[in-house]
């Protein structure tokens, strides 16, 4: 079964995507046969193929390339055509863009030319700011503070200014003008360092963060590295790295669905290059369908939403959110 993936190019596809240990497995068991591998594993993994393959034909949640989305309307007769020019829209991972952000914010020459603000979760606990919600949060520890729950810094007065100067957004260097303007007797390089240190707890957020309401994330960070005049060596290599990406994944995106796959492995293994990463990038599938449905559906659905609307608890919220809202009020009110 292994041996015959692949032969089926779209299912291929979607395993180099969805599973990088599974698609090596299968390409391992193509090239070199059964030899060295156990009766277990293969066992283990001609049903998770099995379990992809049934998923990719039956299961309509849109799931990288096992499934895809499409528009339809509703009309006095119903209607249903399905083409094969499918298109695919591939976009970064935001995790993987924000641990790419934090290590160009170590760049003093980057963040120069990036605008910072206070982050709006900050809360004031006796002497300390305390932030709850750092966008590391489950990550693996490490050297640069990922992984941790909470992030914690002592309110001096110069963090007390810089917070309270960055609470709409400004430029990073009128930050670090105003800060040390108020604060004469400190040394500016310490000043700078402070506020440095400060963008690496998350106490202060820069613009190279890519807004979540529209527009592409990647198109973001690389529009403000293009600003970057004296950059560093690291800083140099990862912009390089994300041009090759934005341009590897345009060609991707022009292939036919089933029929990019070197495209996707040179696009995969250039990402992973930057950062490491199981699934650095998402894959969004369009499908070539012309769907209509009567407008009888319409009605039923009307009158079916209706039904649930009624017989809903008259609560706000979701019941899964109420603790979370409570701890809110709890905080910020």
């Amino acid at each position: 079964m292994l041996a015959s993936v692949p032969a089926d190019t779209a299912l291929s596809e979607a395993l180099d995507l969805a599973s990088p240990s599974l698609s090596a497995m299968v390409r391992r068991v193509t090239v070199r046969g059964r030899d060295g591998i156990k009766a277990g594993q293969l066992r283990r993994a001609a049903l998770a193929v099995l379990r992809y393959d049934i998923r990719m034909r039956t299961r309509p949640t849109p799931f990288g390339l096992f499934a895809g989305v499409a528009t339809g309307h509703f009309d006095s007769t119903a209607k249903a055509e399905r083409g094969t020019a499918h298109r695919t829209r591939t976009h970064a991972d935001m995790q993987w863009l924000t641990r790419i952000g934090h290590r160009l914010e170590r760049d003093p020459a980057v963040l120069a030319t990036l605008t910072v603000q206070a982050h709006q979760a900050l809360a004031r606990r006796g002497d300390r700011l305390v932030l709850t919600s750092p966008s590391t949060h489950g990550v693996a520890p490490g050297e640069s503070g990922e992984g941790r729950s909470t992030v914690s810094v002592r309110r001096t007065p110069v963090v007390e200014r810089a917070v309270a100067e960055a609470q709409a957004p400004l430029p990073y260097e009128e930050l670090v003008r105003r800060t040390a303007e108020a604060f004469p007797g400190a040394p500016a390089e310490r000043v700078r360092g402070l506020l440095a240190e400060l963008v690496r707890q998350e106490i202060l957020i820069t613009g190279l963060r890519p807004p979540l309401d529209g527009g592409d994330p990647l198109h973001h960070v690389l529009r403000l590295l293009a600003r970057v005049t004296e950059p560093s060596e690291d800083t140099r290599r990862i912009h390089e790295a994300l041009l090759a990406v934005e341009d590897q994944r345009q060609a991707y995106d022009a292939q036919p669905v089933g029929g990019g796959r070197e495209h996707l492995r040179r696009l995969l293994e250039t990402a992973r290059s930057v950062e490491p990463d199981d699934t650095p990038l998402h894959i969004g599938t369009r499908l070539d369908t012309t769907l209509h449905l009567p407008y009888a559906v319409r009605e039923v659905i009307e009158d079916a939403t209706g039904v649930m609307w009624r017989l809903s608890r008259p609560k706000l919220g979701l019941f899964a959110l109420r603790d979370y809202h409570r701890r809110f009020l709890d905080i910020y009110l």
